[in-house]
């Protein structure tokens, strides 16, 4: 994750690229893994652990992630999470983490997740 502290609307416009992107990532690994019904892949944002909308990214507490679980018999059993992006208050500014991996990486690091899952 990369630290970041001045944030501008090149840091919103860099956030919601990347966030598009994993949602599109999503959408690919859901069509890849079709046949395994129980499997749960979601692209999370939230603030205060409340659902948040995309134009919320540079206000703290907000943060967005990809996380993969199973759900069976009306019952949601999460694995793991990639963490996106996080926006948070410290002393007197905002900070930022935001992912450093490539569209590749990350694709690699949801398939292991992904993997995982199922074979538990």
């Amino acid at each position: 994750m990369r630290q970041i502290v001045q944030m501008n609307d090149n840091i919103k416009k860099e956030v919601v690229h990347v966030e598009q992107t994993c949602e599109m990532l999503i959408a690919e690994m859901l069509r890849h893994y079709e046949r395994h019904e129980h499997l749960v892949i979601e692209f999370i944002r939230c603030k205060k652990g409340k659902v948040a909308k995309l134009d919320q990214c540079l206000e703290s507490d907000y943060q967005s992630f990809i996380e993969v679980g199973l759900e069976e018999e009306d019952e949601y059993f999460p694995h793991g999470y990639i963490p996106v992006w996080k926006c948070k208050q410290e002393e007197f500014q905002k900070i930022g983490y935001i992912t450093d991996d490539t569209y590749e990486i990350m694709k690699n690091k949801l398939s292991n997740m992904i993997e995982e899952t199922i074979a538990e």
